[in-house]
């Protein structure tokens, strides 16, 4: 890795390695690098099977790496669910305080007819 930064197949082992030795922080780091940083990404290393059949990892790192990324799905999801359970809300309330100012608005507009003060 320190002679060349650029191989991808090292930053996705060294995230499946560091996620199995529980060292999150660092198993982060290294997909996210794999995936930002080269240009090859990390999109092939989600198929399991070509890791396996094509990269020829052995099945303990497969394994590994497998465990990462059913975490890396599970984050992802719970993430989706919080921004859309966001946007619900949001939306809700910007409707409930749009057909507040619309309700306070008839009911001066009702009152300044009646010649009332509001």
């Amino acid at each position: 890795i320190r002679k060349d930064p650029g191989v991808t197949d090292m930053h996705v082992a060294l995230a499946a390695i560091y996620w199995n030795q529980g060292d999150v922080g660092r198993a982060e780091d290294e997909w996210r690098f794999a995936c930002e940083q080269i240009d090859t990404g990390c999109q092939q290393y989600k198929d399991l099977q070509w890791v396996a059949e094509i990269r020829r990892w052995p099945p303990n790192l497969t394994g590994a790496l497998s465990k990462f990324l059913g975490k890396i799905s599970a984050d992802r999801r719970e993430r989706c669910d919080e921004w859309h359970r966001s946007d619900v809300l949001n939306i809700v309330s910007t409707q409930v305080e749009q057909r507040w100012h619309k309700f306070s608005r008839a009911v001066k507009v009702r009152a300044e007819r009646r010649g009332l003060r509001t």
